[in-house]
């Protein structure tokens, strides 16, 4: 890069590669990201891991609505140390299986699956946008970031379990355009 400085502002031409390299690691980042979760799903397929989990979940003999409690329990967490976008990839085919076999509709699983986890990456003390919302205001506390969003993780809890004891309230919006 050329000291193309004048006074103290970079010439164009700087800042273009500065940005061009900045995202490029981010791109790159995002595949390698990409790309193991699909190895993590191919070996889980390949190894019948998915196909055993997905067995011993449905022949457990607890009602659909206690698995469904306790998968929202596991997103939930997994929120809060994974960003939504790998737990996604990774769970996706393992986690419709057993909604599938459990009687209930992929479309309403899909909708409440990526509820889960925007509600993992939000809630304390882990949830990685907690730290995203810290980073973005420095001067405040993070105990004080963990009071502001408490309102809205209780209101996404009570949302969520509407939805999946009531699975018609996600469905009925899709329904209309049969």
């Amino acid at each position: 890069i050329s000291a193309c400085l004048v006074g103290s502002e970079m010439c164009i031409r700087d800042r273009f590669w500065r940005v061009a390299a900045e995202t490029t690691r981010s791109t790159s980042m995002i595949y390698f990201v990409i790309i193991g979760a699909l190895l993590i799903t191919f070996f889980m397929a390949s190894t019948g891991v998915a196909t055993t989990l997905t067995g011993y979940l449905l022949n457990t003999g607890l009602p659909p609505l206690s698995i469904l409690f306790l998968i929202a329990v596991v997103f939930v967490l997994l929120g809060s140390v994974m960003d939504s976008m790998t737990i996604m990839m990774i769970t996706a085919s393992t986690m419709a299986g057993v909604v599938t076999g459990l009687g209930y509709d992929p479309v309403w699983w899909g909708i409440v699956m990526v509820m889960l986890v925007e509600l993992g990456v939000v809630t304390p003390p882990f949830g990685l946008n907690l730290f995203v919302m810290k980073s973005v205001a420095p001067d405040t506390k993070l105990s004080d970031v963990y009071r502001g969003v408490m309102p809205f993780v209780l209101a996404d809890i009570i949302k969520i379990s509407l939805l999946i004891l009531f699975p018609a309230l996600t469905l009925w919006l899709p329904s209309l355009g049969q």
